[in-house]
């Protein structure tokens, strides 16, 4: 029986798949696979693939991720959100403060892709690397929306050999963003 979230996380370019703590070696052929499936350049640097199912339909789920408004709603990690840009769509922005061990890391978090009900996507920097998150909304034809989330981060030279591995923590980490679809599950499903 397939577990309702799981975890699959590409390290450079298709050198490993970590799934929990095994490791397991994966082609090249296996990576471009992947990233040609979504959109991804070359340049990626990390991207880990979660999903989630949540009882709610797509239209409502999708609504709720992309209103500005509940952005502290749907992580744990986050303080002083407030709204910059609200058009409800491509360009929008709000400012939040990230909690890392005790510590605040402001952003700055700009929607990148909208796609009404399909595709929600935004981008920040953790310290100083790009961090890209695409949600993907797909009905299971019974009123339930899988949500697809896949979070990358970018090459930048010597920034991703000394930050890369703050950045993979936070992003995969439980008590960092790695329950973030838990998180937003339980958000989305009390309203």
């Amino acid at each position: 029986m397939k577990k309702p979230i799981s975890r699959r996380v590409l390290l450079g370019a298709g050198l490993g798949v970590l799934a929990g703590s095994a490791a397991v070696v994966a082609s090249q052929a296996s990576f471009q696979s992947s990233a040609s499936r979504v959109g991804l350049k070359s340049d990626v640097a990390f991207l880990t693939t979660d999903e989630i199912i949540i009882n709610r339909p797509v239209n409502e789920v999708f609504s709720f991720v992309a209103d500005l408004e509940n952005s502290g709603k749907i992580s744990d990690h986050l303080t002083k959100t407030r709204i910059l840009t609200n058009t409800r769509g491509l360009g929008d922005q709000y400012s939040r403060n990230l909690l890392i061990h005790g510590f605040e890391n402001a952003q700055i978090v700009t929607v990148t892709n909208y796609e009404n009900e399909r595709i929600y996507q935004t981008s920040t920097e953790l310290f100083g690397v790009a961090v890209i998150h695409t949600y993907s909304f797909h009905s299971d034809g019974n009123g339930l929306t899988k949500i697809q989330l896949l979070k990358q981060s970018m090459k930048r030279d010597w920034v991703d050999g000394v930050f890369q591995p703050f950045v993979t923590h936070q992003l995969t980490r439980p008590e960092h963003d790695g329950q973030h679809l838990t998180t937003l599950k339980r958000a989305v499903e009390a309203v």
